[in-house]
This record gives structure tokens, sequence and C-alpha cells, in this order.
């Protein structure tokens, strides 16, 4: 009996040393790395090359690892003042259609005038849509996390879509929202849009009705309403467009001698939200709500509006993608 107990103890000791030994392994591996790694930290200069090389190797999912090349490709255009690197890596959509991208991104670098020497990446999520078991259409969020220092600190959330196959123009960078905070204020801004269903024809009919207002083109601004809006309320809004005052700024700023700058502040708010009548698959009417505040003109009034619009097969209009006005007001702030 006793040779048979040594030797049970014997395969007791080499079973529970091979499974301490690795996780003993891993856990130094782990806290060896941890001081560069282990946050998603990224640091420039000498050590950035082999920083990035060992973050890259350590991060184990697609996520991760595509959050952490779009952190370094927006540091080191940053870093190295290379606004037109920044701008490609928006999506096509948000290069054609918004008007002041380039001003948005002039905001950006000249709150970080020096760069920033070091960041943290923390995680934010993703959404996706599937078909048939195949992802058709994914956005995914994350962090930029810079130390503090003594002029600022502040984080970067970054929004991009890698997948969007009913709209591949849509694929690239979406938003960059910088929520910063230095020696006088905090402030907040943001880089690119929202991308969403109806967002072009929102903010395209709001565009006309401003710039209708601003020329007192009151004959421009009829062919955006239905052809059997009320005429009394057509004329109460032709008298109202008497009373405007200026030219809107549409996100411009001057100084007192007269240069111009951007900081959005002056840039015109648009939301809205959508309601369809649907039989069955089909789409029998869509209508959109718009709320737009902000507008903003060079006499230093400021003005919002509220618009339905709507687009039935039995309704025609001139406005945006075929929506016509069925209900609006305007007035100052």
């Amino acid at each position: 009996m006793k040779p048979r107990t040594e030797k049970r103890m014997k395969i007791k000791i080499k079973v529970i040393f091979i499974i301490v030994l690795p996780m003993f392994l891993m856990s130094m591996s782990a806290c060896s790395e941890n001081s560069v790694t282990a946050k998603g930290k990224l640091l420039f200069g000498k050590t950035f090359t082999n920083a990035r090389t060992r973050m890259l190797d350590k991060l184990t999912s697609d996520e991760e690892k595509m959050n952490a090349e779009y952190a370094e490709k927006i540091a080191t255009a940053v870093n190295s003042g290379d606004r037109g690197a920044l701008k490609a890596l928006f999506s096509d959509k948000s290069i054609s259609s918004i008007r002041n991208l380039d001003d948005q991104i002039e905001r950006l670098f000249s709150y970080y005038k020096s760069g920033f020497e070091e960041y943290e990446l923390a995680s934010g999520g993703e959404r996706m849509s599937m078909e048939r078991g195949k992802c058709v259409e994914r956005e995914r969020s994350f962090w930029i996390c810079i130390p503090s220092k003594a002029q600022y600190s502040s984080r970067i959330s970054v929004c991009y879509r890698d997948v969007y196959e009913a709209d591949p123009g849509k694929v690239g960078l979406v938003t960059l929202k910088v929520n910063g905070n230095d020696a006088e204020h905090s402030l907040r801004f943001s880089v690119g849009y929202e991308w969403n269903s109806y967002y072009d024809d929102a903010r395209d009919m709001a565009g006309r009705l401003v710039e209708a207002y601003g020329a007192g083109d009151f004959s421009s601004l009829r062919e955006l309403f239905s052809r059997d809006f009320d005429a009394a309320a057509l004329e109460a809004i032709r008298q109202g467009m008497e009373k405007f005052e200026g030219e809107p700024l549409n996100g411009k700023a001057f100084t007192a001698s007269g240069k111009e700058y951007y900081d959005g502040n002056y840039d015109i708010k648009v939301d809205w939200y959508s309601d369809e009548r649907i039989n069955g698959n089909a789409v029998l009417g869509e209508k959109v709500h718009v709320n737009v505040w902000n507008i903003i003109t060079d006499k230093k009034k400021k003005y919002k509006m509220s618009f339905e619009m709507q687009r039935f097969p039995n309704l025609e209009g001139s406005g945006s993608s075929g929506f016509a006005i069925t209900k609006f007001d305007f007035y100052a702030e």
C-alpha cells in the first residue's frame, strides 16, 4: 500500500505544478506590460513604435484593434498639424455634405495647438444591424482620454462606421466630440455630424428656409410649401418675413475689427423626428417634424422655427427630395 500512496502524491504534485505554473507566468507577463498596454496607453516620441506594437499585440478583439488604429491616426494628424490627413478619415458622405467641415477641423486644431504627447483609450461600445445572419451596418465608439496637464485636460469621443452596405459612402469617421477643460473654462464642440435617416432632408429644408428669409424672397419660400397650404397662413408668413432683420451668419462670426472666425457657437441647430404610414412592407407616406434654432443674423438678432414636412404620393412639393411643408412657425428667440 505504501508505494501506491507515494505514486499518487507524485501525480498530484505534478498536476498542481502544471496548472499553477502557466497561471503564474501569465500574471507576471500581464504585470510587466500593464504600465504601457493594459489601459491602451500610447506614448509618442522614441518609444511610440514599441509601445504601439506591444499594445496591438496585447489587444485581442477586432474592435479594440480598430479603435487603437483610429486613435493613432487621429493623434498623428493632430500632432503633425496635418488637417488633410484628419479630414481623409471622415466618410465620403461627411466630406461632400458638411459645408463647414474644414472650419470644424480647424477648431479642433486650434484647441490642440501643441498636440498631445500621450493618451489612453476607453471603450465606448458598438451597435450593428443584422440581416440573415450577416452584419449590414456597424457603428463603433470609444474615448481618447488625454491626461491632465497644466494647460488643459480633455476627452475626445470618437464615433466611426466600418460597415454600411446600403451606402458605402457612410463608412469612415462620423464624429469627434471634444469635451475639454482649460485653466479658464470648460468647452464642448463637435467635428462632423451623425448621419441618420431624413437628416439630409431636414437640414436641406431648414437651410432653404433660412436662405429665403435672409434674402426676403417669398417666392422661393412659397415653393417649399404644399400646394394646399392655407392662403391666410401664407400671407401671415409673408408679412412676418418683413420683420426679419439682417442676413443669417450660418456659422460665421466676426471680431470687432471685422476678421472672420469660426467657433461653432453660430451654427444653425437642427433636430427632427419622423413618422411613417406603413401598410405591410409598403411606405404609404412620410412625415418629418423639424425644429431649427440658433439662427443668428449680422444684426445680432436670433430666430428659431419649427415645421412639419410631408412626402405622400398625392402631395407634391418642390422642397427637399419631394417633401412639402404642411405646418410652419417662425419667431424670435
